[in-house]
């Protein structure tokens, strides 16, 4: 998935809808972007890596996923946590309203759908 615009997507098993940008903008289109229920931000970056993202710059009402190349969600960081580093190599992260991927994703190894 590399065009911006608003996607459908399944995150494991539940729908959502997202909108969808370049991964260099995530702090400053998080910041301003009002995510609500079931409507978040997919980010995406050209390749596959550790990508930088300041999680404690971003608001506390949301939680950021990041997806594997192949749609894995690789781990959920809650932006109230210490700062985090990636554990894997990712590239695309989904922002959703705090506790959407503990409703709607049974294990932290669930995958994500892109229309």
């Amino acid at each position: 998935m590399k065009r911006t615009g608003v996607h459908e997507v399944i995150i494991g098993g539940a729908p959502a809808r997202v909108v969808a940008y370049p991964g260099h903008l995530l702090v400053e289109v998080a910041l301003s972007y009002d995510v609500n229920e079931d409507h978040g931000v997919l980010f995406f970056w050209p390749s596959v890596g550790y990508h930088f993202i300041d999680i404690a710059a971003l608001p506390p009402q949301i939680e950021i996923a990041l997806i594997s190349n192949d749609g894995k969600l690789l781990e959920v960081h809650d932006p109230t946590e210490e700062p985090v580093a990636p554990s894997y190599p990712f590239v695309s992260a989904v922002v959703m309203r705090r506790g959407w991927f503990d409703r709607n994703c049974t294990s932290v190894r669930c995958s994500m759908n892109v229309d």
